[in-house]
């Protein structure tokens, strides 16, 4: 198979990945906006971090997370979670970078880790999110028969 061929082969298994029923998307959409908004305000109340404008919460959660949860969902728990670590990383550090996401000064992650750890906590915690949002939305699918 040449280069173009295998290109093209990915792009179609990422395709057919991301596809999933209306109401496998609707799930996740009332899955993981809610949950966006209530961790960006924890961030905002606990002063760990926040995103810089409210919108981007249907951004990084709705355009972002959710279609890299489909593409991941029929893989295993730790597949899920190394790719969870890896996109959340990606997001994670240049969200800093960028300025879009702001760290508080002296949060108690910086007081227990230190500053240069920040970006590699949020992102190995985080990680979490796709493999946890999987298991849920698959649950609630089942409970909705």
């Amino acid at each position: 198979m040449n280069a173009p061929q295998k290109t093209s082969s990915r792009l179609e298994a990422l395709r057919k990945n991301i596809q999933a029923p209306p109401k496998t998307i609707a799930v996740y959409i009332a899955l993981y906006i809610p949950i966006g908004f209530v961790m960006n305000g924890i961030g905002q109340a606990a002063e760990i971090a926040e995103f810089a404008n409210w919108w981007q919460v249907l951004t990084c959660y709705g355009l972002y997370l959710i279609p890299c949860s489909l593409v991941i969902r029929h893989r295993t728990y730790w597949d899920q979670y190394l790719f969870g670590v890896f996109m959340l990383g990606l997001l994670e550090t240049l969200g800093y970078a960028f300025g879009t996401s702001i760290a508080h000064e002296g949060n108690i992650l910086d007081q227990i880790l230190g500053p240069r750890n920040f970006a590699l906590a949020m992102s190995l915690w985080f990680g979490v999110y796709l493999p946890a949002g999987n298991f849920a939305v698959s649950t609630i699918l089942k409970k909705l028969g």
